[in-house]
């Protein structure tokens, strides 16, 4: 009879013993991200009341360092756009123009507009402004 009750005491104290256990596992590191490898998610290390369950990360030498996954972007460094002025030789030179004008007519049009592309190539020149233009004595075209 005494092994009888000595085995329920210890069969009682087992199965309280178990939901400690497990209570203390899920618990672990959840204000941090859970538990990672020896320590928490976010890079702190185990509490004093998480540790014990965990005696593998008890060796001083086993904490982590929180590694970032993702590289951090380069800056980003604005550069102002470079137009091309003077007589262009390619499409290239042509769509960086914002005025171009006409030698013969001495007209010039705003980037976009339709009559461009009806100019002999040789004919064409381009500035970086309006003023460029008006300067060259180049009336602004009355068409868009």
């Amino acid at each position: 009879m005494k092994k009888l009750h000595i085995l329920t005491a210890l069969a009682v104290a087992l199965v309280m013993l178990v939901p400690s256990v497990s209570e203390a596992r899920s618990g672990c590191c959840s204000w941090h991200g859970g538990v990672c490898g020896c320590g928490c998610c976010d890079g702190t290390s185990l509490s004093a009341t998480c540790a014990p369950y965990y005696p593998e990360c008890n060796a001083p030498t086993s904490v982590p360092q929180y590694v970032d996954p993702l590289p951090k972007p380069a800056p980003v460094i604005a550069q102002a756009p470079v137009y091309f002025t003077g007589v262009p030789r390619s499409r290239t030179d042509l769509l960086n123009c914002l005025v171009v004008g006409n030698k013969i007519s001495k007209i010039y049009h705003l980037r976009g507009s339709r009559l461009i592309k009806s100019m002999t190539p040789k004919n064409k020149v381009c500035f970086r402004n309006e003023a460029a233009a008006k300067a060259l004595n180049y009336r602004k075209s009355l068409v868009k």
